[in-house]
């Protein structure tokens, strides 16, 4: 028998039992039930059941129902932990998950014994979700701060504040004396104190630290980059998050280097003994860390949590989803999408008024930009504002303006990357710029487009589908330093010849030699060099066994035969020796070839 659940999929049931005696809160019953998996409950109590009862009273504020029962009043009553009932609908209904193509389609969800898994994982590592409390324990990897050399203690004077100002530092203070994170200074470095105001109107003390950080030595341990992540990413389709409760705060600074954090309020001088915000050399840290520490996965992660004593924040942690929010993106098994929360600000933004509103939309959708195709193209009319002087907003930048947010709206879903498929460029050339489409089995990966100079523009077409034909590559150099290329050198059929050799005149050069910075790959500029190396000694050993070819193909060197084991020879004019040999004397010439 098939059952069909409340998502909408189908399970086939097990068997059947009949007349099944089942006991409610101490009262028997009798009834058909069918046998499938439902994950963390025991039974699911449907329609068919409920119609035996008859008429009954439901009170959903108090989770109760009655109903006469074999001639009495029951009343049976229901679980109030909205969070534990939601888990138990969880393990019976998986969630489909957003889908965002246009179109629909279907998408793959986590079984009922998956989530059994993983709610009996997150209960098995709940000490993870705590609230932290007091300093984070110690560990190998502590934040430090490096002065440049000659630089002494950084003390800026302090601001005045606004007298509910200081209530509210004073309060934010005692907080964080309260939870062990600063304590008293005597130290001779002091930064200020400012409160930045946040989107429920409550403040967030901030410490600037832009002195200091100016005279620190940067780290060069190296943070991700999205794009790189999202390349990872293939073939996955379950997501889970981890939001760390104020990461930074649950990593020791080291203990040589608090007095170095020092700030001093309109009250005292104090001294954070965890990474404050705002630091140089935090996220540094901070990543360093999290790289020394699905189910398999998941658990790898929340073990290393739970050794190292670091705390989620399980209110703004996912696991097992469909679909993740990340960095400004939507990724899913169908590919990554931008943030819907963010296309909503961006379509909220007001008209600029001048060139710093100007360069703070320009950075939004540039963000964005491979979601967007020929974005380099539309958006120069606002990119020629940023220059000096040149802020005068016309019915162009207007509609620049209105389609990039449009643009950004309805922007496609880019497929997540797969480097065992080949790779596609379609590139083209417009009167204002280039763009290209990189591309795997016919879906988008990226958009790259370049609106052109004055002077490029000029150039003819094909000049400049050449250039795009170059450009694109260079944008994607990291995804694809090594591919082999297969050009469209077909003729075309107005011209009788390739693009190429419209514009300079002659067949394209198989093998080019390579300009020193055409690329930022090193192993490729390493196999470039070596290539250019081994053509120049071919073409040194092709120059000597031409010439080798020709000196033994010469016929005029052998005279005459003299008798029977002798030949006379034709020798040069300096020669000093008779031109007469014995062929005893006569030996094969091997040519050096080194």
């Amino acid at each position: 028998m098939t059952i069909k659940l409340g998502d909408g999929s189908c399970s086939k049931t097990k068997g059947s039992c009949v007349n099944l005696g089942v006991s409610i809160e101490d009262i028997p019953f009798r009834l058909n039930a069918q046998l499938f998996e439902l994950g963390v409950v025991d039974m699911v109590l449907g329609m068919e059941w409920l119609q035996t009862l008859g008429d009954m009273i439901v009170n959903w504020n108090k989770h109760t129902m009655s109903f006469w029962y074999h001639k009495q009043w029951v009343t049976l009553k229901g679980m109030e932990d909205q969070h534990g009932l939601m888990h138990s609908l969880q393990s019976i209904v998986c969630s489909k998950g957003m889908n965002y193509m246009k179109g629909g389609g279907s998408t793959q969800t986590l079984g009922v014994n998956q989530y059994r898994e993983l709610e009996n994982l997150l209960n098995k590592y709940a000490e993870v979700f705590q609230e932290p409390k007091g300093l984070p324990p110690k560990r190998e990897k502590e934040h430090v701060i490096t002065l440049k050399e000659g630089e002494r203690a950084v003390n800026v004077r302090p601001y005045r504040y606004p007298h509910h100002h200081k209530n509210e530092i004073e309060r934010q203070v005692k907080e964080m004396m309260e939870a062990g994170i600063i304590r008293h200074s005597t130290s001779a470095f002091s930064s200020l104190v400012i409160l930045v105001k946040k989107k429920d109107n409550s403040w967030r003390m901030c410490i600037d630290y832009r002195a200091l950080n100016k005279a620190t030595i940067p780290d060069k341990f190296p943070i991700p980059v999205i794009e790189e992540l999202l390349d990872e990413l293939h073939g996955s389709k379950f997501f889970s998050k981890l939001d760390l409760k104020s990461g930074y705060h649950q990593v020791r600074v080291k203990e040589e280097d608090i007095p170095k954090t020092a700030f001093r309020t309109h009250e005292g001088h104090y001294e954070f003994m965890v990474i404050p915000f705002g630091l140089m050399n935090a996220p540094s840290t901070f990543q360093s860390l999290v790289n020394e520490i699905h189910i398999e996965h998941l658990e790898l992660v929340l073990s290393t949590l739970k050794t190292h004593g670091l705390v989620a924040n399980k209110k703004k942690s996912h696991f097992g989803q469909n679909s993740v929010e990340y960095l400004g993106h939507l990724i899913s098994g169908d590919g990554v999408a931008v943030d819907p929360n963010k296309v909503m600000s961006l379509t909220s933004w007001p008209v600029p008024k001048n060139v710093k509103g100007v360069r703070g939309f320009l950075g939004l959708t540039g963000y964005y930009r491979k979601f967007i195709k020929d974005h380099g193209k539309i958006a120069r009319p606002l990119t020629e504002l940023t220059k000096k002087d040149a802020f005068t907003w016309n019915e162009t930048t207007q509609r620049a303006f209105d389609i990039l947010k449009e643009k950004l709206t309805t922007a496609p879903v880019l497929a997540l990357l797969d480097f065992n498929k080949a790779f596609v460029i379609e590139c083209d050339a417009s009167g204002v710029g280039i763009g290209a489409i990189l591309m795997q089995e016919g879906k988008p990966v990226a958009y790259f487009s370049k609106a052109l100079g004055v002077r490029i523009l000029t150039k003819s077409a094909y000049e400049k589908e050449l250039m795009a034909v170059v450009l694109a590559p260079k944008t994607w150099v990291n995804w694809i330093p090594w591919s082999e290329y297969w050009f469209n050198t077909s003729f075309h059929s107005a011209t009788s010849q390739t693009p190429f050799e419209v514009v300079y005149g002659r067949v394209p050069p198989t093998i080019t030699r390579w300009i020193k910075g055409e690329t930022r790959v090193e192993a490729v500029q390493r196999e470039l060099l070596d290539r250019d190396e081994a053509i120049r000694r071919l073409r040194q050993q092709l120059l000597r066994a031409q010439d080798r070819m020709k000196q033994q193909a010469d016929k005029k060197r052998l005279v005459a035969r003299i008798g029977a084991v002798a030949y006379q020879l034709k020798l040069p004019a300096g020669a000093k020796v008779h031109p007469i040999f014995h062929v005893s004397l006569l030996k094969k010439s091997y040519w050096q070839l080194h």
